[in-house]
């Protein structure tokens, strides 16, 4: 923690890591299932989550999530 920052502006800067995480993880997910299929694999949830590094539950919660039609997925 800074100690310049004081504990309320480190849990702020920390938030707003984590939402940036969040978000670089959802922007990855829409080209996950093309590249599983140039590599050979199935496209499946799991498969994208652990491509993207992130459980089926975030890709299910994150109804945000851009997803190419047709690929199967959520």
């Amino acid at each position: 923690m800074s100690p310049c920052l004081g504990p309320v502006g480190a849990i702020g800067v920390r938030a707003e890591a984590a939402q940036q995480r969040r978000l670089d993880r959802i922007e990855r997910v829409p080209a996950v299932p093309d590249s599983l299929e140039r590599d050979g694999g199935a496209v499946t949830d799991a498969g994208v989550g652990a491509r993207v590094g992130v459980s089926r539950a975030f890709l299910y919660g994150n109804a945000q999530v851009p997803l190419l039609p047709g690929c199967g997925i959520l």
